[in-house]
């Protein structure tokens, strides 16, 4: 099992447990909207992204600083 596996497989759960909200806040209001229902479920599938980018930006920028300082 490798990390890509590893990272999949959380992803897949906090994806799939901001869907389950969603759908549990979307039950609970009686306003039902064709716009804002499937954009919060794309969102719900998308944000984990947003942070595991970041997450990979910080991390690659440590290592580029670690080689910077290595080479000074």
């Amino acid at each position: 099992m490798d990390v890509f596996t590893i990272f999949m497989g959380l992803y897949l759960l906090v994806a799939i447990f901001a869907g389950a909200m969603t759908y549990v806040e979307q039950h609970q209001t009686t306003t039902r909207s064709k716009v804002f229902t499937p954009l919060a479920y794309l969102i719900c599938a998308l944000w984990p992204l947003a942070v595991a980018a970041m997450l990979i930006s910080m991390q690659l920028d440590r290592m580029a600083m670690a080689r910077r300082q290595a080479r000074a």
